[in-house]
């Protein structure tokens, strides 16, 4: 009773294997359809500009940033609008948001920027956190003083 389904089985394995055979020659050449679809090109315009001076942007930006964070802490100083018990000088830290604008027109520009400064009492190692909203204006032909405001 083995050998007759060991012999069934390899029947069937065999037949499938060569009706797969036969049926690959048989069987006609797959053919691939290609479809080309054009699409009209409306009308290319090329222009042709001519740069007057090149400016590296990122240095100035950072550098407007750098001047107004300036502009603020020396307004701050001068104000004496250190927190009551603290002086200027016990400023310990600056963070700027990351999270800035600079809006620069013909005339003025303007920057905008969040600042945590940090307050350290040394002798009694009390910390103090405030937080500012600052805006600083600077006339482009640097004649005047920037306005700040916080």
């Amino acid at each position: 009773m083995g050998n007759n389904t060991v012999l069934i089985t390899l029947g069937v394995i065999l037949a499938v294997l060569i009706s797969g055979v036969v049926g690959f020659a048989i069987a006609p050449d797959a053919k691939t359809i290609e479809v080309i679809k054009q699409v009209p090109v409306e009308k290319i315009v090329t222009q042709n500009v001519t740069v007057e001076k090149i400016v590296k942007v990122d240095t100035i930006l950072s550098d407007k940033l750098n001047d107004a964070v300036d502009a603020f802490l020396k307004e701050y100083e001068d104000n004496d609008d250190t927190p009551a018990g603290y002086d200027f000088d016990q400023l310990s830290k600056k963070t700027i948001e990351k999270d800035y604008s600079i809006e620069v027109t013909k005339d003025t520009t303007v920057v905008n920027f969040d600042v945590t400064l940090k307050f350290l009492d040394k002798d009694t190692e009390e910390k103090l956190y405030k937080d500012y909203s600052v805006s600083v204006e600077f006339d482009n032909d640097g004649k005047d003083d920037p306005v700040v405001d916080y």
